[in-house]
């Protein structure tokens, strides 16, 4: 008889105790508020920033005389003309029809231009040692829906001259 009253008081603890955490699992699953949109939202503004920031770092390692060609004529066209200037036709238009400027329809509202992601893609040249040296920073900026993520990569790059 002993044994059976242990018994029952272990069961009844342990009913109880699994009780309790049912209650606060379900206290803690009704009181859990939804995730916020705009982390979706951000995550995916991020990583937008990211392919078109390591696409300009490409696109720079893939051409790099194409880069300096256009940055030294940009630095000769008049300020009037710096829209058409030969360095945004190096950041705009590739063979593999791939742009660093530009926007980038809503796959969920393909139809509305005002959810479209605009984003802009920047080099900045810095050149040290008597232009042999330069670091190059890449600089892309994406805005959707009022939020913006701006990527900065600084690029070390060595000129050689070929004789």
């Amino acid at each position: 008889m002993n044994r059976r009253g242990v018994a029952i008081i272990f069961v009844l603890v342990f009913s109880t105790g699994l009780l309790l955490f049912g209650l606060a699992y379900l206290n803690n699953v009704s009181s859990h508020k939804a995730v916020n949109p705009n982390q979706s939202l951000r995550a995916q503004i991020e990583v937008l920033a990211e392919g078109l920031s390591n696409i300009a770092l490409l696109k720079y390692k893939e051409l790099p005389s194409d880069f300096y060609y256009a940055y030294e004529k940009a630095l000769l066209a008049p300020v009037a003309a710096r829209d058409a200037d030969p360095l945004n036709v190096f950041l705009e238009k590739s063979q593999a029809g791939s742009f660093l400027r530009g926007q980038l329809p809503d796959p969920n509202f393909p139809s509305d231009s005002s959810r479209n992601a605009s984003y802009t893609t920047s080099f900045t040249l810095m050149t040290r040692k008597k232009y042999e040296n330069d670091a190059i920073l890449i600089t892309t900026v994406v805005e959707k829906d009022g939020l913006r993520h701006e990527i900065k990569q600084t690029l070390y790059a060595t000129r050689r001259r070929s004789n």
